[in-house]
């Protein structure tokens, strides 16, 4: 019913070369058969301070006084025209569901048609303004039953929560897809390192000025904490479907966006709010392959679930079964099914070690003996690459960089394993399947003469026929170990216990694949190279040799046991 796509593949990917040509007007192109919906219309909606912004409105047959409609209201700054060009295969599954809604396709202030409205880059607040006086001025309308929901992606996510905090009187519901709310510190460092790829693709889509404030501030700063301050989940009152993948870039904040308006929006909002998570990345919702894998199970999930929850909220049909179905549905691949629980993470879970032991092996059995050292090799001329994960990857090729990081699911082997700047460590078969749910950790001992050092954990499932497919990826920069509020030094030979958070993700290693971990200094692009890492450690005595000993050394076994930590599912259900 309705087409669950992010921004990039449902405006720019459709519509950016028409953009670059000035779009296509609402209304053109030939006049639809009788007994259809009408062609869009282009309207101005007025705000409070006497500006107006431009709209596109498609509505249904029949819409009228004698026949009113529920509406979603689309707020967007890449162009509402791109949603009105012919053969636009993407809208054309946005707006599938004619019959029962009608649309309203918004230009933020700024932006597009609503450019001499002023505003750019406005704050949230101000934006979620004009969102109120768009959803009430759609409840005036003659067409209008009075009932509104917001949807969109991304940006177009990021704005329904500003306009729900400003409580609409006739806004009944929100579908944010893949947008969290308000901005923290982790949007653009992971672990403490600047996220350069998701920051390259900001500035090619129009929001450096927000990449360059961010790579100005690479501690949380007094800024950082201002910013994260700014989001009023208790002024959300609204049911929220939040709809997400395990490869999209903001994953852990919009899964901490759902934690809070649970435990902390509006009553509404606490009871009717819902997270759907599958198996897809922030420009490839509702999709049934990614990267180097298929997920049949997964394409058209996310369009279904926003079509039950829409008519639920909208239309008033509460027999369609959304009340029976758990807060949270998420997609376990591996196993390649939906499961279900009331919360996230889900409860029955146990952390279980999985621990770094000789002849690179993977092992539940805590190694017994003395501690041991392996040496990890790195060049920053020629850093580990990145190969998948979960990366903001542009759609259009005419903005994308040619060595831009892809999202999802790759064969780690000849471009990251094969190398020589990397330490491997991999289980035996399995002999039974072995899943997990939530944020999985890795517990390392490490040591280095360089001033600091960046540590990278890549968790992977072995297939039977070799192929080492990443499941999820993160990295912790050493000299942040304590705190991201502020550096720590590093002394050189010194041991250090790095804690190292990889993004949440469920995964089932199924009987018969092995469970696989990656170490490396580095994953480039996807985070920026340590500008310290090339530099000699410091101590008292002045500059430390920079030949003898090894740059970088992870222990292993004895008082330094290294190891992976999965949140293990001990009775996962399935779901229907």
């Amino acid at each position: 019913m309705y087409a669950i796509r992010p921004f990039l593949s449902a405006v720019l990917a459709a519509g950016a070369l028409t953009i670059a040509a000035g779009g296509a007007a609402a209304g053109e192109g030939p006049e639809p058969p009788a007994g259809a919906a009408p062609a869009p219309q282009a309207v101005e909606i007025p705000m409070r301070d006497g500006k107006k912004l431009a709209a596109d409105l498609y509505l249904p047959a029949g819409a009228g006084p004698e026949r009113r409609f529920p509406a979603v209201l689309i707020q967007t700054p890449y162009n509402r025209a791109a949603y009105s060009r012919p053969g636009n295969e993407h809208a054309g599954r946005t707006f599938a569901d004619r019959e029962h809604y009608a649309y309203v396709v918004v230009d933020w202030r700024g932006y597009y048609g609503s450019k001499d409205a002023g505003g750019g880059l406005m704050p949230g607040r101000l934006r979620g303004l004009d969102g109120f006086d768009a959803v009430e001025w759609i409840a005036q309308q003659d067409w209008s039953d009075g009932k509104v929901g917001t949807w969109g992606a991304s940006a177009l996510g990021k704005v329904q929560y500003d306009t729900a905090v400003t409580h609409p009187p006739h806004l009944v519901c929100c579908v944010p897809l893949v947008a969290s709310y308000g901005q923290a510190y982790e949007d653009f460092y992971g672990g403490g390192v600047f996220r350069k790829a998701y920051a390259d693709n900001m500035e090619l889509v129009g929001w450096g000025a927000i990449a360059g404030f961010a790579k100005a501030h690479p501690l949380r700063d007094s800024v950082w904490k201002l910013a994260e301050r700014a989001p009023e989940f208790g002024k959300i009152d609204v049911p929220v479907l939040l709809v997400t993948g395990w490869s999209d870039h903001g994953l852990d904040q919009q899964l901490e966006t759902f934690r809070r308006l649970r435990a902390e929006g509006g009553e509404k909002a606490r009871k009717g709010s819902r997270l759907f998570i599958g198996p897809w990345e922030h420009a490839g919702v509702d999709a049934g392959a990614l990267g180097e894998l298929k997920f049949p199970q997964a394409e058209g999930a996310a369009t279904r679930a926003a079509g039950q929850f829409f008519d639920y909220w909208l239309r008033g049909r509460k027999d369609n079964g959304l009340d029976k179905v758990p807060a949270v549905r998420w997609y376990q691949t591996g196993a390649d099914r939906w499961a279900e629980a009331p919360a996230w993470p889900p409860a029955g879970r146990t952390e279980r070690p999985l621990y770094l032991s000789a002849d690179r092996a993977l092992s539940g059995e805590r190694p017994a003996g003395e501690a041991a050292a392996e040496e990890l090799a790195y060049d920053p001329a020629d850093p580990s690459p990145t190969v998948g994960g979960a990366n903001f990857a542009l759609k259009v090729r005419a903005l994308a960089a040619p060595n831009q990081a892809l999202a999802g699911p790759f064969d780690q082997r000849a471009k990251v394993e094969g190398r020589k700047d990397c330490l491997v460590f991999t289980t035996a078969p399995l002999e039974e399947d072995l899943a997990f749910a939530g944020g999985v950790r890795a517990r390392l001992f490490v040591s280095t003469v360089r001033a600091d050092m960046d540590f990278a954990v890549r968790l992977c499932d072995v297939w039977p026929d070799g192929r080492s497919m990443l499941v999820t990826d993160g990295i912790r920069r050493l000299s942040l170990r304590e705190s991201f509020d502020r550096a720590s030094a590093v002394k050189p030979g010194q041991v250090y216990e790095l804690a190292v958070a990889l993004p949440a993700a469920a995964h089932t290693f199924l009987k018969g694949h092995r469970v696989r971990a990656v170490i490396t200094a580095s994953n480039h692009p996807r985070f920026a190279l340590n500008p310290d890492a090339v530099k000699d450690g410091v101590s008292g005595e002045g500059e430390v040799p920079f030949a003898p000993a090894p740059a970088v050394q992870l222990w292993r076994g004895g008082e330094r046991p290294s190891a992976l930590v999965l949140p293990v599912m001990l009775d996962g259900k399935k779901a229907e």
